[in-house]
C-alpha cells in the first residue's frame, strides 16, 4: 500500500493535473552506502502505528505509545497525533510521519554498518538482552510521566505478557533492532564490553556512579527556630509535615548543574551526622522558611551485572550525537517523495514545487461553475 500522497514531484503533479494515473515507485525508500531500505519496511512500521486508519487496533495504539517514547514525544490517545499520522486520503500517512520512520531506518542501518566496520555483530543474545533493557525503560515513566505499561486486555492496549508483547511484532522487531544496535555502538565507543567482566571493570572504575548520599531536610518557620534546632538531634525533630528525605548519586551531584549548590553544601558538611547551617528555602506553599540538612548515610550499591549494564546503556545521547555527526560522511540517497538528505541536517522534507514549473498549475482546479474543472458552460449536460 502506498503510504504517501505523492505531491513532491513535478512529474507527479503534472500527471495528477492531466488526470493520469499515478506512476509506481518500485525503488527503495533510501540507500545507505549502497544498502537499500525497502519501501515495504517504511510501510510496515506505519501500518503498525495505525497510520491511515481512523480506528487503530489496541496493538497499534500500544505501538504508538511506545514510539512516543523511543521516536519522539507523542501520546497514544492524542487526536492531534493520530491526525498527524493520517494523510488526506484513506490508507495514507503524512510525509512528516513517514519521514520519522525513514530517518530512524537510515540511522539504524548506518549504525549497523559502523559495527560491521569494527568487526562487531549483533547476536541473538544481544537482541534478547536489548529487548529486556527496552522493556525496563518503557516500564518506567518518562520525565513527562508517560508510560506504556497499561493493563492487559484494557481498551488502551492489547492483551500480552509484557509491554512489547502488546504491540505488533514487526514494530517490536524494529524497536529491538534499534535498541540492540545502539547498545552495541555504545559498548564500542565507550570501550565497555557488555560482558560480566567488562561490567565489573566499569563498576570499579566509576564508583561515583554507584554510590551516593542520603539527606534529611527539616523545615522551620524562622531562622531562629532553625538555629535552635541545630543543637538537638535533627532526626528526632522530623515529622511528616516538616521533613523530607531522599538520596542522590554522587555522579548526579557532580555532573548536574542544577545540583551544584546542593553538592557544594553537602561537601562542606564533613560526613554523616553533620548538620548544615540554616538555609532559606520556600515551604510547600511558597512561603519563606529555613531548612537544616543532615547527611544520614552514604550508600554504595553492590555490583550487579543488570545494574551496571543499565547504567552503561543509558549513556545514549552522546553516542547518538556522535553517530549522527558521522552520518555526514555516509553516502545516503532518499526517494524524493520522502525529501532529500542533507549531510548536516539529516532528512529534509520534500519541497512543494512553485506553480511556475508545473505544466498547467491550474488544471484540475474547479472553476466557478461547470464540471470536472472545466470552464463554465463546458462539460455541462445538454439536451437533445
Amino acid at each position: 500500500m502506498k503510504r504517501l500522497r505523492l505531491l513532491a514531484l513535478p512529474a507527479v503533479l503534472a500527471a495528477v493535473a492531466a488526470g493520469c494515473n499515478l506512476p509506481s515507485f518500485p525503488g527503495p525508500a533510501a540507500t545507505v552506502n549502497g544498502v537499500a531500505i525497502p519501501e515495504s519496511a517504511v510501510n510496515a512500521q506505519l501500518d503498525a502505528l495505525g497510520a491511515g486508519t481512523s480506528s487503530p487496533t489496541a496493538a497499534q495504539k500500544q505501538a504508538l505509545c511506545i514510539a512516543g517514547i523511543t521516536l519522539g514525544p507523542t501520546s497514544s490517545t492524542s487526536p492531534a497525533l493520530q491526525n498527524s499520522l493520517n494523510g488526506s486520503e484513506v490508507g495514507t500517512s503524512t510525509p512528516a510521519a513517514a519521514d520519522v520512520i525513514v530517518q530512524s531506518l537510515i540511522q539504524t542501518e548506518f549504525q549497523r554498518q559502523e559495527l560491521v566496520r569494527a568487526h562487531r555483530t549483533v547476536t541473538a543474545a544481544d537482541r534478547t538482552a536489548a529487548r529486556q533493557d527496552l522493556e525496563t525503560q518503557l516500564g518506567s515513566p518518562t520525565a513527562s510521566g508517560q508510560s506504556c505499561g497499561g493493563t492487559p486486555g484494557s481498551s488502551a492496549v492489547a492483551t500480552g505478557t509484557t509491554i512489547l508483547d502488546k504491540a505488533p511484532k514487526v514494530f517490536v522487531d524494529q524497536q529491538v533492532t534499534i535498541q540492540a544496535v545502539t547498545e552495541q555502538l555504545i559498548s564500542l565507543l565507550a570501550h565497555v564490553p557488555l560482558t560480566t567482566a567488562g561490567l565489573e571493570a566499569y563498576y570499579k572504575a566509576h564508583p561515583d556512579q554507584f554510590s551516593g548520599v542520603c539527606v534529611l531536610e527539616v523545615l522551620y518557620p524562622t531562622e531562629a527556630a532553625a538555629t535552635a534546632g541545630q543543637v538537638t538531634d535533627l532526626q528526632s525533630q522530623a515529622t511528616t509535615t516538616n521533613a523530607q528525605s531522599g538520596c542522590l548519586s554522587n555522579n548526579v551531584l557532580a555532573t548536574n548543574p542544577q545540583e551544584a549548590g546542593l553538592a557544594a553544601l553537602l561537601a562542606g558538611l564533613g560526613g554523616i551526622g553533620k548538620v548544615s547551617q540554616p538555609q532559606q528555602v520556600p515551604d510547600q506553599n511558597g512561603n519563606p522558611a529555613f531548612a537544616l540538612l543532615e547527611i544520614t548515610s552514604e550508600p554504595t550499591e553492590p555490583f550487579s551485572a543488570a545494574l551496571v549494564r543499565g547504567t552503561v546503556v543509558s549513556i545514549e545521547q552522546p553516542v547518538l550525537q556522535a553517530s549522527f555527526a558521522a552520518l555526514a560522511r555516509a553516502d545516503i540517497v532518499t526517494d524524493p517523495r520522502y525529501g532529500s538528505w542533507d549531510r548536516t541536517q539529516g532528512l529534509l522534507p520534500p519541497a512543494i514545487p512553485k506553480p511556475a514549473i508545473l505544466l498547467n498549475p491550474t488544471a484540475g482546479q474547479p472553476a466557478s461553475s461547470g464540471l470536472s474543472g472545466l470552464p463554465a458552460g463546458l462539460g455541462s449536460p445538454t439536451g437533445g
